[in-house]
């Protein structure tokens, strides 16, 4: 486990006098990151959210009748892979393999910068499931099978990516008893409940 000293270095923060004063309270630290949990919305179908779309609701998603501007996942991990090519100082997580895994098969390129910008250590991959599993009403198996099928993927096809961690678990109205018990299955470590 790596110590605070490590942790603040790795955030860039590397004078010793502000490391000790932000580990003893004296100053605060506030760490803003990218989390893109990128929601499948119901509203389109995969493919459109992974690659675009044109005229129609794609059209309305894409360009803003939410008030927000939006991307469809080749997009976004495009940008995400050059600032984190280009960037060392930049952090980035995903959550959802099923998007990772599209985005490989739409856009090679994209997701070949991807790979390479997990070697960096800067990406960071939230649970890894292969979607954000439903834990209200999943039956154990199922729930765990998502995060296996997700990490065996991530294995195969993103080798040097910092091992998971965490385990990315959506607020579905409410939390089930046993989640808890999941985290510590496969070596996670935290959950991350929104």
């Amino acid at each position: 486990m790596r110590s605070e000293q490590q942790l603040l270095a790795e955030l860039g923060i590397i004078d010793p006098t502000v490391q000790q004063a932000i580990i003893r309270g004296d100053t605060k630290l506030l760490v803003l990151d990218n989390s893109a949990h990128m929601d499948w919305d119901w509203l389109l179908p995969f493919h459109v959210l992974v690659s675009g779309g044109q005229g129609g609701r794609a059209q309305d998603y894409f360009v803003g009748f939410t008030g927000y501007p939006r991307a469809p996942a080749v997009a976004i991990v495009r940008e995400a892979a050059h600032r984190l090519n280009t960037d060392r100082a930049y952090r980035y997580s995903l959550c959802e393999t099923a998007f990772i895994r599209a985005v490989a098969g739409a856009d090679p390129t994209a997701f070949a910068a991807l790979k390479q910008a997990a070697t960096t250590g800067n990406l960071f991959i939230s649970g890894g499931g292969i979607t954000s599993p439903d834990n209200v009403l999943t039956h154990g198996e199922a729930f765990i099978r998502n995060y296996l099928v997700g990490h065996r993927w991530l294995a195969a096809n993103m080798p040097g990516l910092p091992p998971i961690t965490n385990a990315w678990l959506p607020d579905d109205f409410g939390q089930a008893e046993s989640n808890q018990r999941f985290g510590h299955l496969d070596g996670t470590v935290h959950m991350l409940l929104p």
